[in-house]
């Protein structure tokens, strides 16, 4: 019914590390649509090396662009807070957790970004909670008409939604993928935030403030 488009954190830091990962996914599609590699290999289909390589390819176009415009969106903003250096283990450790989670819960085969991107999305929540995100509707009678939403409200949204999904979808979408993904971006950046691993930020800018 609407889509995100924005968000209002202004960081200093050029998030190199999320633009070369974006590349690095739509490049390996692009030879993957050329039949120039197997999708086999991408498959998610065991505790193998797999549990890395199927974040990295997508089954269509709109599968793709979905994972990349949210990897944007929230990428970028988390890059930044973390570090270029930093970004790239943090995503690949959260395309293996949301992998496991995965496996645990569900025997279908997956791939795709998405657990990794709402890994990404977790983090974004708990550095930046009451950051405003900027959507445009998407019905017809609503048409491009916009609206700004709390990152707590909308995130904790589409967390929700997963949770149902997870619980009574018959639909073949990896929810169990996008919870793990998701959880495990929280408590990463938790870890981070506690130990000094990035550049502290006070309370009330995290989602600490939100249980206080």
């Amino acid at each position: 019914m609407f889509i995100p488009y924005k968000v209002d954190v202004d960081f200093s830091v050029e998030p190199i590390a999320n633009f070369l990962i974006i590349g690095l996914t739509c490049l390996l599609f692009i030879l993957f649509s050329l039949q120039w590699i197997d999708l086999d290999f991408y498959l998610l289909d065991g505790f193998n090396a797999s549990l890395f390589s199927y974040g990295f390819m997508h089954f269509s176009w709109p599968h793709l662009l979905g994972n990349m415009f949210y990897l944007w969106i929230f990428g970028n903003a988390v890059c930044a807070v973390v570090g270029n250096a930093t970004f790239p283990s943090v995503y690949f450790l959260l395309i293996i957790l949301s992998a496991i989670a995965h496996l645990i819960f569900n025997d279908a085969a997956a791939i795709g970004a998405s657990g990794a991107v709402n890994g990404i999305i977790g983090m974004y929540l708990f550095f930046y909670p009451r950051s405003n995100i900027s959507c445009m509707w998407t019905v017809v009678w609503a048409w491009g008409k916009t609206f700004s939403i709390k990152a707590y409200w909308l995130i904790s949204l589409w967390f929700l939604k997963d949770i149902i999904g997870a619980l009574y979808s018959e639909a073949p979408i990896a929810y169990e993928a996008h919870l793990g993904g998701f959880i495990s971006g929280v408590v990463i950046a938790y870890f981070m935030y506690k130990y000094q691993w990035i550049k502290p930020q006070t309370t009330e800018n995290t989602m600490l403030s939100l249980f206080r």
